[in-house]
């Protein structure tokens, strides 16, 4: 004879295991979506911020302007431009 409560025990048996299935699932995706998000702040952070320039940038868009400016004052003191083309101009005293 069976005993009176096996067919609860079994079932019992069986809900445990799938719940830790469930559990060691569960455990593992918040694990790599922990990982994720750690990786994504990372990468996010070592980014430079939208819109701020770096020293170079500030230098090259200050000589830009520069060079869009009048050149009458140039002639003023004595400076005459030899060669300029988009990235460089050489010029006397």
């Amino acid at each position: 004879e069976a005993p009176a409560n096996l067919e609860s025990r079994v079932w019992d048996s069986i809900q445990a295991k799938q719940n830790g299935r469930r559990r060691i699932l569960l455990s593992a995706i918040s694990v790599a979506a922990s990982i994720l998000i750690a990786v994504l702040l990372f990468v996010y952070s070592s980014r430079p911020i939208a819109g701020e320039m770096s020293y170079q940038e500030k230098e090259a868009g200050l000589k830009e302007a520069l060079a869009l400016t009048d050149n009458t004052e140039n002639l003023q003191y004595g400076i005459e431009i030899i060669y300029e083309d988009e990235s460089i101009v050489i010029y006397t005293k």
